[in-house]
């Protein structure tokens, strides 16, 4: 008997012995949804149709019951056939045709059987040149699995019936895939449909259909409907415009969110971008309070599945959150099918809409201290709320963010004394954490910025804070801006970021993690080698002054600039600094070094983007795991190329993209980068850290765990000097 096995699959022609399983298929109300026959109600109507697929009875088709093998992930799997796939005849037309148990659906079973499948009847019929598969027009899944398969869309028919959609003849889309080295599909489209009469069509394989239920795409809310939309091409269901929070205009500026208004006009669409909050010269508006969401296609019947809410980055003076098809994190999504998550992109306020500290907003009764913090915590409670709607669970949520997205995940997670209630999410990755100086509200520093922003906007005076709430945006965004440049090179890369407000963010970071009062059982976080050449001033590598403020490559110039990026350390402090950096050192990756410019971003690394990370993943209460990404040029940013968007280099260096957003996507869906590992076992998975004092390397070539030392021993007296950094 014919046999064909897959990494996770094995198929046998079907027989009689197959009646019972057949029968559970073909008596689901879900796996008969797309068929022409309908649900079969008795074991006797089952036993009918199977006949005409068994090859005693029909040696023209070619027919297998799909079982599931034994794996390492599961070495017990059920004995049960959990679907079929063939062909009933051979003429006029080959048409395919699979259905799968409800209990196996979203796991990537359908594409491995019908693509082996597929291979193996061109071995069995080469004198056959082409097969045919026709799939309703809403059943979306199906036809992303047949594209997955190499079929090509061909035209449309109309005039099947569907039992389980009602009386009226349906649309059905024709899939053409030819013998290998066949002449294009495309160019046979007229052919095709010549030739595929209905009759034909919905005779040849009436018995047996591609499965899966119509997606969900409208959503329901307490304070409106909303429309989402699918993407054949990507195999995503996504809403890229909804409301969180009302526009924080007039009084609610510099306020924490308010519930969003009601949407009372109808079903509001969704496919459409949103604006970000103000930010650079002339971009942006106030009315930015919007996320959107995105997923493979969910179906009410089918499980909940993990959450991960994505923070940008930015500086935390832009970013947005508004994403086109494909989106941001799709390879993430796309590594691999063992992952089913949803990914939640909400804007937030920035600059100083997000972020103006001062002891004006802090005595209002109308004012907040870090708005923007504000905003993405409602995004969470607005995805605690409703994100059951769109197929999400509650209960298996994880927070994400690179550069000021990563610090955000730094900051939610330490929010509320680590005591968050209800708890939001559990897992945490911060991507290259930027968490820059994070002073009290109310320290000198601070209240400079307020003084600041009331002076360069004429708001100085009694009533500046009423003034500042009511002055155009525009005159806002000006001075921001101005603010944001005025640090750049010195005691901050900018100048907005998180201030210890009392309220929500409690205490520092430190004394946080120091204590594990953190609001995550599982974290993970990642550094890159070199980022800290993104924001020093790059004079320090040029033997001559260059830049504002001029520097150069000398030691004078670089006591210069470390002392203006720590003004609170005593001369015994900054001593201290240089003796753990010296002018020729190393790291864990960095065999050896001795120029000062890499001893300046080593520093500004590790107090800056590097120590934020390793704190926060080290004080998980369950697990923690910490990476270097190592691969050059190694800067801020340079690893979002695996993970981010869509790009050329994730099928030229696979082994990289699978086993670096391979891990990430494991770890949002289990809790464990190394759960559904893709690499084999020649290159480590990502070691936890507490356990193994190791962190997990993405190198050139492939991967590496590497003993932490330098970075420990560097972070350790950080610790001890965080209120004169301060954190």
């Amino acid at each position: 008997m014919d046999q064909i096995e897959t990494p996770r699959l094995r198929l046998t022609q079907l027989t009689e012995d197959n009646l019972d399983d057949f029968h559970a298929i073909w008596s689901s109300p879900e796996a008969t949804r797309w068929s022409s026959r309908g649900c079969l109600k008795t074991i006797e109507e089952s036993k009918e149709q199977m006949k005409g697929l068994l090859v005693s009875n029909n040696p023209h088709g070619l027919n297998y019951a799909v079982f599931l093998r034994p794996t390492s992930t599961a070495p017990n799997p059920t004995t049960r056939m959990i679907g079929i796939v063939g062909v009933f005849r051979l003429t006029p037309i080959v048409e395919l045709g699979y259905t799968f148990h409800p209990s196996f659906w979203g796991k990537g079973y359908a594409t491995e059987s019908v693509g082996a499948f597929v291979s193996r009847f061109w071995e069995l019929r080469p004198t056959i040149r082409t097969m045919t598969a026709r799939t309703d027009t809403e059943n979306y899944e199906s036809r992303r699995v047949l594209g997955k398969c190499g079929f090509k869309e061909v035209g449309q028919e109309e005039g099947i019936v569907l039992p389980a959609l009602g009386e009226g003849r349906r649309e059905a889309v024709v899939f053409e895939t030819g013998f290998p080295g066949s002449r294009d599909l495309f160019d046979r489209k007229k052919e095709v449909m010549a030739r595929l009469t209905p009759l034909a069509i919905f005779s040849a394989l009436s018995f047996l259909i591609p499965w899966t239920q119509a997606i969900q795409l409208t959503a329901s809310l307490e304070y409106g409907t909303f429309q989402g939309s699918y993407s054949p091409e990507y195999n995503i269901s996504y809403y890229r415009k909804i409301p969180y929070a009302a526009p924080p205009v007039g009084e609610n500026r510099f306020r924490a969110p308010q519930p969003p208004i009601p949407i009372t006009n109808g079903i509001y669409n969704s496919d459409q971008s949103f604006d970000m909050c103000p930010q650079r010269t002339v971009n942006g508006s106030e009315d930015c309070l919007y996320l959107g969401l995105y997923s493979r296609p969910w179906t009410p019947s089918q499980p909940l599945r993990p959450v991960v809410v994505v923070y940008y980055g930015g500086a935390f003076i832009q970013g947005s959150a508004s994403f086109t098809i494909p989106p941001s994190a799709y390879p993430v999504l796309n590594v691999s099918e063992s992952n089913n998550i949803i990914f939640v992109y909400p804007n937030y306020r920035v600059n100083t809409f997000g972020f103006l500290p001062g002891r004006e907003i802090a005595a209002s009764k109308t004012s907040d201290l870090n708005p923007g913090l504000l905003d993405q915590q409602a995004a969470l409670i607005w995805t605690h709320k409703y994100i059951k709607q769109f197929g999400g669970d509650p209960k298996n949520v994880s927070i994400w963010g690179q550069s000021a997205g990563g610090g955000s995940v730094v900051a939610q997670v330490i929010a509320n004394g680590g005591k968050t209630h209800p708890p939001l999410f559990t897992k945490a990755l911060a991507s290259s954490p930027f968490w820059p100086k994070a002073y009290k509200y109310n320290e000198p520093e601070a209240q400079a910025l307020y003084d600041t922003m009331a002076k360069l906007t004429g708001c100085e005076g009694k009533n500046s804070l009423a003034c500042l709430k009511a002055v155009d945006v525009q005159t806002l965004r000006d001075a921001s801006l101005i603010v944001s440049g005025s640090h750049q090179y010195n005691t901050s890369s900018n100048t907005w970021a998180p201030v210890i407000d009392g309220k929500f963010l409690t205490q520092s970071l430190t004394d946080a993690t120091r204590k594990g009062e953190v609001n995550i059982d599982f974290g993970f976080s990642m550094y890159n080698s070199h980022e800290g050449e993104n924001f020093i001033p790059p004079g320090l590598k040029s033997t001559a002054n260059s830049g504002t403020p001029p520097f150069n490559s000398s030691i004078a110039s670089f006591d210069v600039w470390l002392g203006g990026f720590l003004p609170r350390f005593s001369k015994h402090g900054i001593q201290r600094v240089k003796t753990l950096y010296p002018e020729v050192g190393s790291t864990e990756t960095i065999s050896s070094y001795n120029t000062t410019y890499e001893r300046a971003q080593l520093i500004y690394r590790d107090v800056v983007l590097a120590c934020p990370a390793y704190w926060t993943a080290g004080a998980a209460h369950k697990k923690s795991y910490v990476g270097e990404y190592t691969i050059s040029p190694a800067k801020h940013a340079s690893d979002t190329i695996y993970w981010n968007q869509v790009n050329a280099i994730q099928k030229s260096d696979p082994l990289i993209y699978e086993g670096y957003a391979g891990a990430f996507a494991s770890f949002f869906q289990t809790g464990d980068p190394n759960a559904h590992k893709l690499t084999n076992a020649s290159q480590p998975g990502v070691p936890e850290y507490r356990a193994t004092g190791k962190e997990f390397v993405v190198a050139e070539g492939g991967f590496q765990n590497a003993k932490i030392r330098a970075l420990r021993e560097r972070c350790e007296f950080w610790r001890g000097a965080g209120k004169d950094v301060p954190f």
